[in-house]
């Protein structure tokens, strides 16, 4: 069922404040975070929810030179609940895998929205 904008914005900010860190991983973590990349998770600063959308500021890794494909959302910088994932898309939306090479940097911004109605 769509929500409305306001009921929208207050469940993507209550939500936001549960997916605290960002991981990034080589391919699906599935439902328990496989595949997680050999680099330290990182802690999201969410921004403002607004017409059913919030986006956290961008986070710059570098990872072990390799493919990656997915950032995956965290309870605690280490350990802690894996609560999700999300597979890197292009400026289309279309899913993309970024390959790195040693010392490169790999750019990761999250974004969570909901349908209104």
């Amino acid at each position: 069922m769509p929500l409305v904008a306001a009921e929208a914005n207050q469940m993507l900010t209550t939500e936001a404040t549960r997916l605290a860190y960002l991981s990034i991983h080589t391919a699906d973590p599935g439902a328990t975070g496989a595949n997680e990349a050999a680099v330290a998770r990182q802690a999201l600063a969410w921004g403002t929810a607004s017409a059913g959308s919030i986006t956290a500021g961008q986070l710059s890794y570098t990872p072990p030179a390799g493919s990656y494909s997915y950032g995956g959302y965290w309870s605690a910088l280490t350990g802690g609940t894996f609560l999700g994932s999300f597979q890197f898309l292009d400026g289309s939306s279309n899913p993309v895998t970024k390959t790195v090479a040693t010392g490169d940097t790999l750019k990761v911004t999250a974004k969570l929205t909901e349908t209104l109605a």
